[in-house]
């Protein structure tokens, strides 16, 4: 399907967190400025393709898919501020590593960043029954809603899912 879907582009996974406390509020806790978290590859990626791109998806702190994969929150902190300068939506998936998974509500708390789209799920209905989410920013909520429409009228498989809401 090369040509016909779009191409997805792959960073460097990010380098494994050294030293850092979780329960730290400093997102640069138990680092030393120079030390390398790996965002090289993800900034010549996006600097390089940004008018191509129109998000960066990740899970944060923890890459559950790539292994489980510990990194440095100042991964995090620096991908927000690319993202919003080359104006890239950022998409944190925490269907693994939301509601506490990490030692905070979300791992994204851990670097003190907004991403512009949350996914989550797992769990949200404490394990019981499947139910997902999408939370969006102000900003994208409008931008899918438009004028006139109801606001977000999108969502997950598992989105509603009568019992799991009642739980």
């Amino acid at each position: 399907f090369r040509g016909i879907l779009p191409e997805h582009l792959f960073a460097d996974e990010p380098k494994l967190a050294q030293q850092w406390r979780l329960r730290d509020a400093s997102c640069t806790a138990g680092m030393r400025e120079e030390e390398d978290d790996g965002f090289a590859s993800m900034e010549q990626l996006l600097t390089s393709h940004a008018q191509e791109l129109a998000a960066v998806i990740l899970e944060p702190i923890v890459q559950g898919a790539g292994g489980m994969r510990i990194y440095s929150p100042s991964y995090l902190v620096k991908l927000r501020a690319l993202c919003t300068k080359l104006d890239i939506l950022l998409i944190f998936d925490e269907i693994a590593t939301g509601f506490g998974r990490t030692g905070r509500l979300f791992a994204a708390e851990h670097a003190g960043v907004s991403p512009d789209i949350m996914c989550v799920g797992k769990a949200l209905a404490g394990g019981y029954c499947t139910l997902a989410a999408t939370i969006a920013s102000d900003d994208v909520a409008r931008g899918v809603s438009g004028e006139g429409t109801q606001p977000l009228m999108h969502g997950p498989t598992y989105m509603a899912n009568p019992l799991a809401c009642a739980i």
